[in-house]
């Protein structure tokens, strides 16, 4: 169930992100993940870019954000 509503997110992604960028060269989508990579939903985001890779025929490029990306970005709350 999970892996049915990430991929109709990522589909509505990719697919707000054509309509939006019909002009650009190529499209850039982002997502982060929460999850550590052997999480499904870290998984299903990696397959997911190998899939449209390989099959929109067009340039894409992805930018995910991983919890290990993440957690080096945190900084201390001013006071």
């Amino acid at each position: 169930m999970i892996r049915r509503q990430v991929l109709a997110w990522a589909a509505a992604a990719v697919t707000a992100g054509i309509a939006a960028s019909a002009t650009a060269q190529t499209i850039t989508l982002h997502g982060a993940s929460q999850f550590n990579d052997d999480h499904a939903f870290t998984k299903a985001l990696v397959r997911f870019e190998e899939l449209v890779k390989k099959y929109y025929g067009k340039p894409v490029s992805f930018v995910l954000h991983k919890i290990a990306s993440l957690a080096s970005r945190r900084t201390t709350s001013p006071t």
